[in-house]
């Protein structure tokens, strides 16, 4: 997985951010951990890619 968000204040009350998850559009995710005398295996399914655009307006 990788994720990446850029922020940008365009005033001192509005703040003008982008955001992508996922970026390498992965379908799963997993993982192994090992132990002294044991194994422990994890997988996920992953949501596609997502691109978020937003404007924060701050009082």
């Amino acid at each position: 997985m990788l994720d990446s968000k850029l922020a940008f204040n365009i005033s001192k009350r509005i703040e003008f951010s982008a955001s992508i998850t996922n970026l390498l559009n992965r379908k799963e995710y997993s993982y192994t951990s090992y132990g002294t005398i044991s194994q422990y295996e994890r997988s996920s399914k992953l949501r596609g890619r997502e691109f978020l655009i937003s404007l924060y307006l701050k009082k």
